[in-house]
């Protein structure tokens, strides 16, 4: 007898016998003599036959006991014999027959790739095109059902890459692919593979990408411009005289931050910490040397604010550059003004928000009785001294600003109160006297 079945074909399944093999047993005895028992050899529990035992004449059937060597990738047939044999008392004849059972082979594994997972270092600054990795994954089914093809990167910036469905070749898809270590040390994505020529079971192994950091970041200063004062004594500051730059890389030297003056140091009156940024005064300034009065009047044109009294006795340059390489850097102002100064940093609370710059600088102008430069205007945020004593009966202001300026004084200051009112009754409101203008188009 021959026939075929599929592989891990279930508990129960029949086998089927064509033409010209005719699944029956015959014995011409009567009584006794013609009953006869059937039973499987060699089958290593796979099938079982019914009926066990029959008289003269029985059709049989063959049914799937045990699937486990049913695995075409394992064998390809499987071959037992049936026995047939007479229970009469006088006699004990038998007869045998060959049984072979061909083994289909259907798509009942997935596909395996070669490692459980890839692991792959890459710079942060990749280009399209760089090879990222390439992955092999096979089945063991055959024909179509076991054609492997890559489907499919799955994650977070899986479109930045490249998958080759034929060979697994991963490849950097574009320059703008947003990989950056400064955000994330590693990037978590999948690769999925499918047997049938890729519509057929599935597979995924984890594709981890460690990002190697590069000096991409540029040491940006807390300030534009920095301002201190000398101390009476002329050997230092009035408080402590700090700059400071922040490097966005992650990992060091990168983002490691130095500082040095690179200009208006002249006899290198001030000495800046390389480590700190401390700016200390190396020793006592005579404000009355010649050579000193004609430095300090040499101006930063791009220094802010743009004003130009003999109040300001030094502009420096300081640089902050980080230990990567290339070397990046960047600039800023420091402003040292003597002790009898004229000039003064001044936080003021205003009343509103989108505060107009010109206009709230007039203001303050008008009010402090200085010349008033405007360096920042924010929010008042709700922990600051101030934003709890906002009254709540005048919808009008339930914001405030914060105005950081630089106030200047001449030698004698003038307070026009009039001036103020006047400003305050062109809006018929002291709590928007400032506001941004706006043009409205009906």
């Amino acid at each position: 007898y021959v026939t075929r079945v599929d592989e891990n074909a279930l508990q129960g399944t029949a086998l089927t016998f064509m033409d010209p093999y005719v699944p029956r047993v015959y014995d011409d005895d009567t009584g006794k003599n013609g009953v006869f028992s059937l039973t499987l050899l060699n089958n290593n529990g796979t099938f079982e036959i019914t009926p066990n035992v029959a008289e003269r004449s029985a059709s049989f059937l063959i049914r799937v006991r045990d699937n486990s060597w049913l695995d075409f990738e394992q064998r390809q047939s499987v071959q037992f014999k049936i026995l047939a044999q007479e229970l009469g008392p006088a006699t004990n004849l038998s007869a045998m027959v060959n049984v072979t059972v061909y083994i289909n082979d259907v798509n009942d594994n997935t596909p395996v790739f070669d490692q459980p997972g890839y692991t792959v270092e890459l710079p942060e600054n990749m280009t399209v095109g760089t090879k990222v990795v390439q992955v092999h994954a096979s089945d063991l089914d055959t024909g179509l059902g076991g054609k492997v093809r890559y489907t499919a990167i799955l994650g977070y910036l899986n479109t930045s890459l490249n998958l080759n469905a034929e060979t697994g070749l991963i490849t950097v898809a574009t320059n703008s692919h947003g990989f950056d270590r400064e955000l994330m040390p590693e990037y978590h994505l999948y690769v999925e593979a499918r047997d049938m020529d890729g519509a057929g079971n599935r597979a995924q192994v984890p594709l981890i990408i460690k990002l190697i950091d590069v000096n991409d970041e540029v040491p940006v200063f807390d300030k534009d411009l920095y301002e201190f004062i000398l101390a009476t004594d002329l050997m230092g500051f009035t408080t402590s005289a700090f700059i400071h730059a922040t490097d966005k890389d992650a990992t060091a030297p990168n983002n490691e931050v130095r500082y040095e003056l690179i200009n208006g140091n002249y006899q290198n009156k001030f000495v800046l910490d390389k480590v700190t940024g401390e700016l200390t005064v190396r020793e006592k300034i005579n404000l009355r040397s010649k050579k000193y009065v004609s430095q300090r009047r040499r101006r930063d044109v791009d220094a802010t604010p743009p004003i130009g009294n003999e109040d300001d006795l030094f502009i420096l340059t300081a640089r902050a550059y980080d230990l990567g390489v290339p070397v990046r850097s960047s600039t800023t102002s420091i402003r040292i003004y003597p002790p009898e100064s004229r000039k003064r940093i001044v936080t003021f609370v205003v009343p509103g928000s989108k505060l107009d710059k010109r206009k709230t600088e007039e203001t303050l102008s008008a009010i402090t009785g200085g010349k008033v430069y405007i360096h920042e205007i924010r929010p008042l945020r709700p922990e600051e001294p101030g934003a709890k004593d906002i009254p709540n009966d005048n919808p009008n202001i339930k914001e405030r600003s914060v105005v950081t300026a630089t106030v200047l004084y001449d030698s004698s200051s003038v307070v026009d109160i009039s001036q103020i009112q006047q400003r305050l009754s062109q809006h018929n409101n002291s709590y928007s006297i400032m506001p941004e203008d706006t043009t409205r188009t009906d």
